[in-house]
């Protein structure tokens, strides 16, 4: 905000409406923060088996498992929940935005929180593709396939 300081009235003016400003944005923030400390989010797979909860950080706070996946391949129970946890993380991502967006609107400062949830926790599908992808050969691993000692 530019102050004019030709007329030291305008300029008083201009700077009180300044600290106005700066006043209601930090109490929008002020709720902002105090309705994201609460959010929690809580995913259920499709057959009902696991369900996950995760607080405003993305952090799980609470694992349930149903009584059918007792006896269940470990892995395929680990595979359920991870999925889980990320549809999870989406949803808090998706929630985080809207909260963002409906209080302090189009600000940097709300534009940053949003990207650090969209870069910690993308859609699940984005992650599964990620994780498909080959990875390239660790440099023990390229040590590991020579054929001699001696190179």
């Amino acid at each position: 905000m530019a102050v004019s300081f030709e007329d030291p009235g305008q300029a008083a003016d201009q700077l009180a409406n300044w600290a106005e400003d700066l006043q209601r944005k930090a109490q929008r923030y002020q709720g902002l923060h105090g309705r994201m400390a609460g959010l929690t989010v809580t995913e259920t797979s499709d057959d009902n088996r696991v369900t996950v909860t995760v607080d405003n950080t993305g952090v799980p706070t609470d694992i349930r498992l149903a009584e059918q996946t007792r006896g269940m391949d470990p892995s395929a129970v680990a595979a359920e929940l991870m999925s889980c946890l990320r549809k999870a993380q989406a949803t808090l991502r998706r929630e985080v935005t809207s909260m963002v967006q409906d209080t302090v609107g189009d600000d940097d400062a709300g534009a940053a929180i949003i990207n650090q949830y969209a870069e910690r926790f993308p859609n699940p599908e984005e992650a599964q593709e990620d994780s498909d992808k080959p990875k390239g050969p660790v440099d023990e691993d390229e040590y590991y396939r020579r054929d001699s000692w001696l190179q």
